[in-house]
């Protein structure tokens, strides 16, 4: 990013030169999203050749997900990540966090609570925050007792895998599902990733249908709106060739919920090959 950043510096500075206007300075915001344009960024100029020679091979922007602390900061980025899905969801027919549940106190609480437990995951492209999930090791039994799952298998559980809309198509959702679920295999041996997805949402039922999970069954509460419950075996996904994140070392925690038990490494990550929404 720093050189694509200096890129930048020198370009704009070209540009007042010839133009006679004067050069902009690039704030760190700026800079960091440029690092990520189309264009401007890594990945537009990852096909630039001299003539005669051979295309470059393609560069892809670096992203790293990190384990998120119980700072001020990383509750803004998480409930940011919720409000932007909130506001696009409102024209997909759907109800889906249409309001915070069951308010706004004890919504930021449990989100406070998954990031002070150490289960709580962000993609960072630079500062700005690409993509959040909250991760468990065991079910919340007010939510998969009535389950047709075999609780008994190990399994990790996902939460609130959300993608900012400044990255959706880049398939990040599906990489940080299929990411789950293999930090779980390779830390406590889960055999599943497990997902309850809000009620109402068909069409998010049908993508993580498309995505190989299969349904086994309702929360037994009418009341909780995320009650569909789906699951799939983490021996179905492959590392992909080619991934859009890297993984930082996480650190131990203490957890305050039983299933809020996410397994930490313990050794030095290996990288995650190179390159969510309940």
């Amino acid at each position: 990013m720093k050189d694509v950043s200096s890129f930048m510096e020198t370009f704009f500075v070209h540009w007042a030169t010839c133009f006679g206007q004067p050069c902009p300075k690039l704030s760190r915001s700026r800079r960091s999203f440029l690092a990520f344009h189309p264009f401007f960024g890594l990945d537009g100029m990852r096909h630039t050749t001299s003539p005669g020679r051979p295309e470059a091979e393609p560069m892809t922007p670096t992203l790293v997900i990190a384990q998120a602390k119980g700072t001020r900061e990383n509750l803004s980025a998480v409930l940011g990540l919720i409000e932007e899905a909130r506001y696009w969801l409102r024209d997909k027919g759907t109800d889906q966090w249409a309001a915070p549940w069951p308010d706004n106190e004890q919504r930021d609480s449990r989100v406070l609570r998954g990031l002070e437990v150490g289960a709580t995951w962000i993609v960072w492209a630079g500062d700005e925050a690409a993509a959040t999930v909250t991760i468990a090791s065991r079910a919340n039994p007010a939510v998969w007792s009535g389950s047709d799952c075999n609780l008994a298998d190990p399994a990790v559980y996902a939460h609130r895998l959300i993608v900012s809309r400044n990255f959706a198509g880049w398939g990040l959702g599906a990489e940080l599902s299929d990411w789950t679920g293999l930090r779980g295999r390779r830390d406590y041996g889960a055999r599943w990733i497990r997902v309850d997805v809000w009620t109402s949402n068909c069409a998010l039922h049908g993508y993580y249908m498309k995505r190989g999970f299969e349904p086994c069954g309702i929360c037994p509460d009418p009341c909780y709106p995320s009650g569909a419950l789906l699951q799939k075996p983490v021996s179905e996904i492959a590392a992909p060739a080619s991934p859009l994140f890297t993984e930082l070392e996480a650190e131990p925690y203490v957890s305050a919920e039983p299933w809020y038990k996410p397994t930490i490494r313990r050794t030095m990550p290996r990288l995650v090959p190179k390159l969510s929404l309940s």
